[in-house]
């Protein structure tokens, strides 16, 4: 059985997605998830699925979401002694032994990407940088989206998601593939325009893939990037637009000092005058 989180939390068994239950049984599920293998109070637990406040029937309405839980998750030889959906003094845990966790396989595709990378295996880095970000559904933890406690755990995964896009594009742009490049991290800094490392490959990109008609869009971005001290970075898109103008120039104007002039009439010397 399966478990996905980056997205709207479904249970997915041979092929099939299996009901998670009402709204408030799929934030239980959801903040299982989110301490998977971790015993999480019964206290802690009503207040994210009651934010607002418990019922006086909320502890007994908790009981019956792990009831129904445990009738999808557990296979049938093993209700009677629940092995993921288990109790333990005063609350549960979701236990990962024979359930995979879709951020769990996030985490290892990019860890493998960066090991990979490290040994020089480029090509076998992207192909876990694709399976890192193809495990993307929509909004991760999209039944808890909007939940204060939840905050922390979404940050974590959308900087992985991001760090994962970024990485993936430089060693892309190693391979030349700079217009595919461009095209993802058009998109990126449209989402996240303060990203600095973002824009960096952005640009970087449309300098390889020679698509410099599109620079203007990237004119004063680096404005947009605050400083810890309220200062503009020193470096940035603007730097490596310049730092590539530079460099193009200089070759263009060696190349058409160094080479002969045809075509064009060649004026002999002067007579003396007389």
């Amino acid at each position: 059985m399966r478990l996905t989180v980056l997205g709207p939390t479904e249970l997915v068994e041979d092929g099939a997605v299996r009901a998670a239950g009402p709204p408030k049984q799929r934030v239980l599920l959801t903040a299982l998830a989110m301490n998977a293998d971790r015993v999480v109070s019964t206290d802690a637990l009503t207040e994210r699925v009651w934010p607002e406040g418990p019922p006086a029937s909320a502890h007994g309405s908790l009981q019956v979401y792990v009831s129904n839980l445990r009738r999808v998750l557990e296979r049938e030889e093993d209700r009677g002694r629940p092995r993921r959906l288990v109790s333990a003094g005063d609350g549960y845990g979701l236990m990962t032994q024979g359930l995979e966790l879709d951020v769990r396989e996030l985490e290892q595709h990019v860890q493998s990407g960066r090991d990979l990378s490290a040994r020089g295996e480029v090509a076998r880095a992207v192909g876990e940088y694709d399976a890192a970000v193809a495990l993307w559904r929509g909004d991760s933890y999209a039944d808890v989206r909007h939940a204060e406690w939840a905050q922390p755990e979404i940050a974590r995964v959308e900087e992985l998601r991001l760090t994962a896009t970024d990485e993936r594009a430089a060693l892309l742009l190693g391979l030349g593939r700079a217009s595919e490049v461009a095209t993802t991290m058009e998109a990126v800094v449209g989402a996240n325009p303060l990203r600095e490392a973002s824009w960096e490959l952005l640009v970087l990109a449309y300098a390889r893939a020679a698509r410099r008609t599109l620079w203007p869009r990237c004119d004063g971005c680096g404005r947009r990037w605050p400083t810890s001290s309220g200062s503009i970075p020193a470096h940035g898109c603007d730097s490596w637009r310049r730092r590539s103008c530079d460099r193009r120039s200089t070759r263009r104007r060696l190349w058409s000092t160094s080479r002969p002039r045809r075509g064009r009439h060649r004026p002999g010397p002067v007579a003396p005058s007389r």
